[in-house]
């Protein structure tokens, strides 16, 4: 039996993700892989070193997003399949809220509103100064050798 790989891609707070489960030959499930999907060819390298890290050399992928199917069709080593989202349910649940690893995917790949610091609005006493250039510090500091000769 070939290895398996379920891929899917969601949404969370308007940033795509990748959630891949890889099951090996005896159908275990042995990895997954959980990332922003930046793009089809990042989704593509993910995989294949996916592939790389466990040996493989063919698998059956099954995804229910057309771009990702599309992507993967002339992928050497991979025989792609289109499953319904019903089917890929196991997957998606990586992704819910409910899911116990769904706190850490909010920890690292999102800023918690309260640690954000807060704008520090310019005092309204003070004027804005800016430091001059290199240039206007030399013409200034010409002009004041020449005035004091």
């Amino acid at each position: 039996m070939r290895p398996v790989i379920r891929l899917v891609i969601a949404e969370i707070d308007a940033v795509p993700f990748m959630v891949a489960n890889y099951y090996d030959q005896a159908g275990q499930h042995a990895d997954v892989i959980l990332k922003p999907a930046v793009s089809n060819f990042a989704v593509r390298q993910s995989i294949a070193e996916l592939m790389r890290v466990h040996e493989v050399q063919t698998a059956d992928l099954y995804t229910d997003n057309d771009d990702v199917y599309k992507t993967f069709l002339p992928a050497a080593g991979i025989n792609v399949h289109y499953e319904s989202k019903a089917a890929l349910r196991d997957v998606y649940a990586n992704l819910a809220a409910d899911s116990p690893i769904f706190p850490a995917i909010r920890e690292l790949f999102f800023a918690p509103e309260a640690d954000k610091p807060a704008a520090d609005p310019a005092p309204q006493n003070e004027a804005i100064t800016e430091r001059p250039s290199k240039w206007r510090r030399l013409i200034q500091f010409m002009k004041e050798c020449f005035a004091r000769d």
